[in-house]
C-alpha cells in the first residue's frame, strides 16, 4: 500500500498504469516511471512490486529529511 499519493507537480505527467501481473492500477508521476513499469510488468524476473513503498527518515547536515523511493521490487533469486 503506498505511503505518499502520487500528485502533479506542475510539468510531470501523472497517471495510472493497468498492471497484468499485480492485477491492479499502478500509479506514476512521469513517462520515465511508466515506462519503468512497463519493464517490471513484463520482466519474467520480477515477482511483484509497489509504488511509493515506504518513507524513510535521516539527517543530512544537521536537518531532518525525507525520502520516498518510486518502486519497490521483489525478483527472483540470481541462484
Amino acid at each position: 500500500m503506498p505511503v505518499r499519493k502520487v500528485s502533479h507537480h506542475g510539468k510531470n505527467i501523472i497517471g495510472r498504469f493497468p498492471s497484468v501481473k499485480l492485477e491492479r492500477m499502478v500509479a506514476y508521476e512521469s513517462l520515465l516511471e511508466l515506462d519503468f513499469l512497463y519493464l517490471l510488468d513484463f520482466e519474467r524476473d520480477v515477482i511483484t512490486y509497489e509504488e511509493q513503498p515506504v518513507t524513510i527518515d535521516y539527517e543530512h547536515n544537521r536537518k531532518q529529511l525525507r525520502y520516498t523511493p518510486d518502486f519497490i521490487l521483489k525478483r527472483l533469486s540470481a541462484g
